[in-house]
């Protein structure tokens, strides 16, 4: 078995993350949480070679990844044009102050390498998302919204992927 597991902990900070300053006279105000700001992140993976020497039990191997990380931030807005911008940006409390949720998934791959003549064959079975977690991505930050602080959209649900790969 070949294994590895690595965690992150990261903070990053940017002005204005590529929105329109609320207040262009005061763009120290701006400095906030960059959306890209994730705190906790762990990552492992590991490779089992299938034990065998047969012609029906050599050449598999089973391969998985597990991903969990906090949440990313979102900017609040009051959700209408209260400074007058235009830009119906108006924030309380500054940028990327709340957070989405946490992101998860596992992923495995059932790998068959086959031998020919002149070429090797790699068949592999591969599911993203095993677990089916659902991932939200985006959350509404208008306080005026009745949906706000709700997710609105969400990482892809759980998907298998069949590939055969010849290599001459």
């Amino acid at each position: 078995v070949n294994a590895m597991a690595s965690y992150t902990l990261a903070r990053a900070l940017n002005l204005a993350d590529y929105e329109l300053p609320e207040d262009s006279r005061n763009l120290a105000a701006e400095k906030g949480p960059a959306s890209t700001d994730i705190r906790h992140a762990v990552t492992s993976a590991a490779v089992w070679q299938v034990p065998g020497r047969s012609a029906l039990t050599r050449g598999w191997s089973v391969a998985g990844t597990l991903i969990a990380r906090s949440g990313r931030p979102y900017t609040v807005t009051w959700g209408d044009d209260r400074s007058g911008t235009t830009q119906n940006d108006a924030r309380p409390g500054g940028r990327n102050t709340r957070r989405t949720g946490p992101y998860r998934t596992v992923d495995v791959a059932l790998i068959r390498r086959l031998h020919a003549s002149a070429s090797d064959i790699d068949a592999r079975v591969e599911v993203f998302n095993l677990l089916d977690a659902v991932n939200y991505d985006a959350y509404v930050g208008a306080l005026l919204s009745p949906l706000f602080g709700r997710p609105v959209s969400a990482y892809p649900a759980r998907r298998v992927q069949l590939t055969v790969v010849a290599r001459f």
